[in-house]
């Protein structure tokens, strides 16, 4: 594998023909517009988490729990059953 990076805006025809060129936009609109989408998930992730802050924790009882089956031959029905009894 070779790899091959350069400011260059002009490549040589060789590797053209050999390699796979891939380009980078650098303009200056979309990188304020990256800028903006980070910051705005920054603050949407602020905002939820502060959300959580205002949850309480409660306990959910089910009646009926002695009347769930699970699938012993599979991992993951084996994971819940023993998740139910703790």
């Amino acid at each position: 594998m070779l790899m091959l990076t350069t400011a260059a805006s002009d490549v040589d025809e060789e590797l053209l023909n050999r390699c796979l060129l891939l380009t980078v936009n650098e303009c200056r609109e979309l990188m304020l517009e990256v800028l903006l989408q980070v910051s705005e998930k920054s603050y949407l992730t602020r905002l939820h988490q502060n959300a959580q802050l205002l949850l309480r924790t409660l306990k959910v009882v089910s009646p009926y729990t002695d009347r769930f089956t699970f699938l012993s031959d599979k991992i993951s029905a084996a994971a819940a059953r023993w998740a139910a009894t703790c």
